[in-house]
């Protein structure tokens, strides 16, 4: 179990990163993609609220949230609206999620177990923001190659993810992405499970990792044609280091 992990994307690929690094320094590197991008002030396109909020700095520069107060509307630099954004792949869907077997330090409860799941996807977006970054179109601050510097789209809405074994029995108020990253546009799914309001039976202690401690566990999307798939990564956190794995799989169509 390894992975890489940036600001909003985990790819099964080893990697520990020492502490008081940010693993989001990466210049927005992800499964899923926009293909165009956005200048440096918001157009009215999408409409903006009075303020607008510069965030901290990251490999990529400083970052600014503008909260969009017309989700039908194109946004800029992206000409598409986060309505038909969330509309593409709203629905339900209907799959399999499976438990990898436990392997050499990590330890999860359900390991080898696999259970139908159901995902339902809201198709009315909450919250819409654009984040602009300072490199947009650019690699990240001591890079000479690499993923690009991408600006962003937040959209906020409500996904049901539960287990017919009832591990999961979620009704999430999720994020869904969509990056400017040049390449084909699609929306992804990045999830931090929040234990203490979880509403099914998986609970913390189902997961150790033997020398360091649990940190995080997450659930990631990326969509396709009347599809979805993805998976389930522990984040642990060792002398020093900073590591993480898939532990689950997951792929359903749509109904």
């Amino acid at each position: 179990m390894a992975y890489r992990t940036l600001a909003r994307h985990l790819v099964p690929i080893l990697l520990l990163l020492p502490l008081g690094c940010d693993p989001g320094d990466g210049g927005g590197e992800s499964s899923s993609s926009g293909s165009s991008s956005a200048g440096t002030e918001p157009e009215d396109d999408a409409g903006t609220d009075d303020d607008a909020s510069t965030g901290g700095t990251s490999g990529c520069g400083a970052e600014t949230m503008i909260v969009l107060s017309d989700p039908s509307a194109p946004i800029a630099g992206f000409g598409v609206s986060a309505t038909e954004l969330v509309e593409s792949v709203a629905g339900s869907y209907a799959g399999e999620l499976a438990w990898r077997p436990n392997d050499g330090p990590v330890t999860v409860t359900h390991a080898g177990a696999t259970s139908a799941l159901t995902i339902t996807i809201s198709d009315e977006p909450t919250e819409v923001r654009l984040i602009e970054v300072e490199l947009h179109g650019s690699y990240p601050d001591g890079n000479e190659g690499g993923a690009l510097c991408s600006n962003r789209v937040e959209i906020d809405t409500g996904i049901d993810f539960a287990t017919d074994d009832g591990t999961f029995a979620e009704d999430w108020a999720a994020v869904l992405l969509y990056d400017a990253d040049f390449g084909e546009p699609e929306l992804s799914l990045y999830h931090s499970v929040d234990f203490p309001t979880h509403q099914g039976t998986l609970a913390q202690s189902d997961f150790s990792f033997e020398g360091a401690s649990f940190r995080d566990l997450i659930v990631t999307a990326g969509f396709g044609e009347a599809e979805v798939s993805g998976s389930v990564f522990m984040e642990v956190e060792g002398d020093g280091w900073i590591g993480a794995g898939d532990v689950a799989s997951y792929a359903a169509q749509r109904e």
